[in-house]
């Protein structure tokens, strides 16, 4: 934290101009679909979301779900509800200067509440852009400030077992299977919706949380003993990752 009477921005950092939305800060961005078209928007920045989410009235008024070449599916909750998300590579995200290429966007084409529903953004930008950039939010000058860091070019990784999974219980540590892709390891593997995952590896679960499970299943070609819970019957099974995106 800094007194913002005497902060000094580091002159390598790009300056992103802020505009606020009620309390929902917006920088200006490009984003580059699939086939050339580059739509120029207003972007949430999210440092509490961990992905790149575009935005509803975005993903259809521009044809996301035709122009995107391989998508994958699942189910998402959020204040909304529960609504269909995809995943998929577009083309770029352009941040001022700085060209992020081929990251992997979810969306969905039936958010309704929300402002992943607001026709005022394209799209929330979360942790999976923002850890690629050293980010300094200056809310009093109206500005954030960008600069790239060791992750900036390291490849968008998406999990790759077809496995989605509800946090649940008091400590939100008991993972529920909610969706199985058809035909994605998970799939492969037996898991059904309403298994619970108790261990990867031997290694208890609750001991991860979702995004540590989600990054584990980011590793394509590796096979993970999975031990799940299924009513009152334990399974072990193998679920070996395929690139699907």
């Amino acid at each position: 934290m800094y007194d913002p009477a005497t902060f000094v921005a580091n002159n390598r950092a790009t300056a992103l101009p802020v505009t606020f939305l009620g309390n929902w800060p917006l920088v200006s961005a490009e984003i580059l679909l699939p086939g050339g078209a580059s739509i120029e928007t207003k972007c949430f920045i999210d440092s509490g979301a961990s992905g790149f989410t575009l935005a509803t009235p975005f993903t259809n008024t521009n044809h996301v779900l035709e122009s995107v070449r391989t998508r994958v599916s699942s189910s998402a909750f959020g204040a909304g509800g529960e609504s269909k998300r995809f995943a998929g590579r577009i083309a770029g995200l352009q941040l001022g200067p700085y060209l992020l290429q081929e990251p992997v966007a979810a969306f969905s084409p039936d958010t309704t509440e929300g402002i992943l529903a607001s026709p005022d953004i394209g799209a929330m930008i979360g942790g999976e852009i923002l850890e690629r950039f050293t980010v300094t939010f200056d809310y009093p000058h109206h500005q954030i400030l960008l600069e790239p860091n060791a992750h900036f070019s390291s490849p968008f990784l998406e999990d790759e077992s077809g496995l989605s999974l509800l946090a649940k219980g008091a400590d939100f540590r008991r993972f529920e299977c909610d969706d199985v892709e058809p035909g994605s390891p998970a799939d492969i593997a037996g898991l059904h919706v309403g298994d619970v995952l108790t261990a990867i590896d031997g290694h208890p679960a609750n001991e991860l949380d979702l995004e540590k499970i989600g990054r584990l299943f980011h590793q394509t070609g590796r096979t993970f003993r999975l031990t799940i819970q299924r009513g009152r019957t334990t399974l072990e099974v193998r679920m070996t990752l395929k690139e699907r995106l």
